[in-house]
């Protein structure tokens, strides 16, 4: 998985040099039109700081044009991801989707949150898309 598609995108948060958070999301492999939330993990030290819901928050907000979002939840994180306002949907290899519905109802943080909202230890790494001019 190189997360560098039109799309796609993998964040990460570093505290003093040590990775703190990562998340991700791909074109969906499954569903037509959608993406997937992939690779979420938060080191013990940093959960219950916010820096998950930052990092899923600034990955839907580059997702709006999107009709679906998909996601497979580890029971423990079901959640932390419906408060994000994915609903459950158990098919097609994920167990919970976010769709244009919910996401006029309940829209991410804006973007430009990013590091502003982070604690001061933390700030972002971002993989972008690699641009590719062989045509």
């Amino acid at each position: 998985m190189r997360f560098d598609r039109p799309g796609e995108a993998l964040l990460a948060a570093y505290s003093e040099g040590v990775l703190a958070a990562i998340g991700g999301i791909t074109i969906d492999p499954i569903v037509p039109d959608a993406l997937r939330m992939r690779r979420f993990y938060v080191r013990p030290a940093f959960r219950r700081t916010g820096i998950g819901s930052e990092i899923a928050q600034a990955l839907l907000e580059r997702a709006r044009s999107v009709p679906l979002v998909t996601l497979n939840a580890a029971v423990k994180s079901v959640p932390f991801w419906e408060s994000l306002g994915f609903v459950p949907q158990a098919r097609d290899g994920h167990t919970h989707i976010w769709h244009g519905a919910e996401r006029k109802q309940r829209s991410p943080r804006s973007s430009s949150c990013k590091s502003a909202c982070l604690p001061d230890s933390l700030h972002w790494k971002y993989r972008a898309p690699i641009q590719d001019d062989r045509g």
